[in-house]
């Protein structure tokens, strides 16, 4: 049976079936260079977006990331005007920055996420997503100066007990806490407030 038959047998919805179904050609699908014809890289392509969606399901973004740049590769072979060409682009982009949010690569996937904001502005899923990469850059970086806020504490402590307290590093601290969480929520009030969630 020709694959392309036996994979519209497949169903892509449950997370096992696509999964195993690609697996089981993998050798095939792989290796896709020899396919030039629009059609065929479109179908190629559509069966590598529904198992990278699979794998996603199962948070398997490593496994993920090479399925995204070889259906990316299959679709720069399509010519942009072939029916769906922009469709599935948007899905290949999409699975994508989920998949890099998903290995926590933040600042790559906040800048896919906003190209699909400006795609379509109405799409709920896309804005939501944009969201929470910028949330977690921002709650990185609130990390990141509450642990120099800890720095100026100890270092605090530090003069006290050796009598040489001639600057206030407590003050420095809190200051810097408090100015970080108002910017983080204010960031993140903001955020929501202009991507309407």
């Amino acid at each position: 049976m020709d694959i392309f038959e036996e994979a519209k047998k497949v169903d892509w919805n449950n997370t096992e079936s696509a999964i195993e179904y690609y697996e089981s050609h993998k050798l095939f699908f792989q290796n896709d260079q020899h396919f030039n014809d629009d059609h065929t890289n479109r179908d190629l392509a559509s069966m590598n977006l529904m198992y990278g969606n699979a794998l996603l399901k199962r948070s398997h973004y490593k496994k993920a990331l090479p399925v995204v740049e070889q259906t990316k590769s299959l679709l720069e072979r399509l010519s942009k005007d072939f029916i769906g060409y922009e469709h599935l682009f948007e899905k290949v982009l999409f699975l994508e920055a989920r998949t890099l949010h998903g290995l926590k690569k933040y600042f790559q996937s906040v800048k896919i996420f906003k190209e699909l904001t400006e795609m379509d502005s109405e799409n709920y899923s896309y804005r939501n997503w944009y969201f929470s990469s910028i949330v977690q850059i921002s709650d990185s970086t609130l990390i990141a100066v509450c642990i120099i806020a800890a720095i100026f504490f100890a270092l605090d402590i530090y003069t006290a007990i050796h009598a040489m307290n001639s600057v206030n590093f407590n003050l420095f601290g809190v200051s810097i806490i408090i100015v970080s969480l108002t910017i983080h929520h204010s960031l993140k009030y903001l955020l929501k407030k202009k991507l309407k969630l």
